[in-house]
């Protein structure tokens, strides 16, 4: 959820959010928005591989119907898959520090 709520801070300061963008929960397309702006932000591209590979992470992590076989997460989640959940969302907050400049000096 993090990284949604990082993507969308990343739209939100390229060129705003409508009212019906804010209930919407698909990663990729957030980071395609990101992507296809004019001009593209720095380190954008790595957005749309990241995304992808976070939304496995972001529900079969969580809900137990995601799972094949009747078996709960923590039954088929792997330490290296998490590992490489948290580099992915480290790649995306990086990219989106630079879209949102830091307001808290």
């Amino acid at each position: 959820e993090t990284i949604e709520k990082a993507l969308k801070a990343g739209c939100y300061a390229l060129f705003g959010l409508h009212s019906g963008s804010l209930t919407v929960h698909h990663l990729y397309g957030l980071a395609c928005d990101i992507v296809n702006h004019k001009p593209k932000p720095e380190g954008a591209d790595i957005l749309p591989t990241c995304a992808r590979s976070i939304k496995d992470h972001y529900l079969n992590s969580r809900f137990p119907n995601r799972c094949s076989n009747m078996k709960a997460p923590v039954d088929i989640y792997r330490m290296n898959r998490a590992e490489d959940a948290v580099k992915c969302a480290e790649q995306v907050l990086e990219v989106v520090e630079i879209i949102v400049p830091n307001t808290t000096n």
